[in-house]
């Protein structure tokens, strides 16, 4: 229930990635993620509503998640957990 907005060859992707979940809104997700598990998100269309008609997120677009450099790898695996858990 899970979808990944990425380009297909991931050595084109940076360190953002939007996702969706089906039934819920960016919006939903972005409230439960803070709320359930301290993660801080970017829900919506991120000024760039050209790109969301493209991958077909259009009126509501997604939720926007960054990785940097100060990010742990077991950041990474509580936010793929808490993703898991939300989308189930």
């Amino acid at each position: 229930h899970l979808r990944i907005i990425a380009a297909a060859n991931p050595k084109k992707n940076a360190g953002v990635v939007s996702i969706q979940i089906e039934g819920k809104t960016p919006n939903e997700i972005a409230i439960a993620l803070d709320e359930q598990f301290r993660i801080q998100t970017r829900p919506g269309l991120h000024c760039s509503p050209w790109a969301h008609q493209t991958f077909h997120s259009l009126p509501e677009g997604t939720v926007r998640l960054s990785v940097g450099y100060s990010n742990t790898e077991e950041e990474i695996e509580f936010t793929l957990k808490a993703l898991n858990k939300l989308s189930r």
